[in-house]
């Protein structure tokens, strides 16, 4: 997509490309709540596996890490599924003016546009960090299998 400096949607609709803008449903509205909900206990579970006293041994703290990029993925995936599937620039821009003295609709879009950027980011740092703890646990496995009798912790 061609930008032209009179498109200030022109970067938001860029980074939004595979979501086609739709109509706010209940249903939808139902499923990302669901999906936070969900999210969020996946989170915290992996936060009391890495803070519980008794698991602070070998591959608890590993199990913990992975369930927690786990949560934040699914939460990260989510927020930017909700961003991009609804426009929510004409969200943010009643939100914005009465925090800030912002008032062009460029400057919103701009500031949606960073959001949804971070957001995406952070999506596929957490996908990495996500496989890269799931192969440690594999790997551990597989070692652990292969020589059942040799004390890795």
């Amino acid at each position: 997509m061609n930008c032209t400096p009179s498109d200030f949607t022109c970067k938001y609709h860029e980074v939004c490309i595979t979501f086609p803008v739709e109509t706010w449903t209940i249903e939808y509205n139902l499923i990302y709540i669901l999906r936070t909900c969900v999210s969020c206990v996946i989170t915290f579970t992996g936060l009391i596996l890495y803070r519980h006293p008794q698991l602070q041994k070998h591959p608890y703290k590993i199990y913990a890490l992975a369930i927690i990029c786990e949560g934040i993925y699914f939460e990260n995936l989510n927020s930017y599924q909700f961003l991009c599937r609804y426009d929510r620039a004409s969200l943010l821009m009643r939100s914005i003016p009465q925090f800030t003295k912002i008032q062009s609709p460029e400057t919103h879009y701009l500031i949606l546009y960073i959001l949804i950027s971070v957001w995406l980011y952070a999506f596929y740092l957490f996908l990495a960090l996500m496989m890269v703890f799931n192969f440690i646990i594999y790997l551990d496995l597989y070692l652990t299998i292969k020589n059942p009798f040799y004390p890795r912790g």
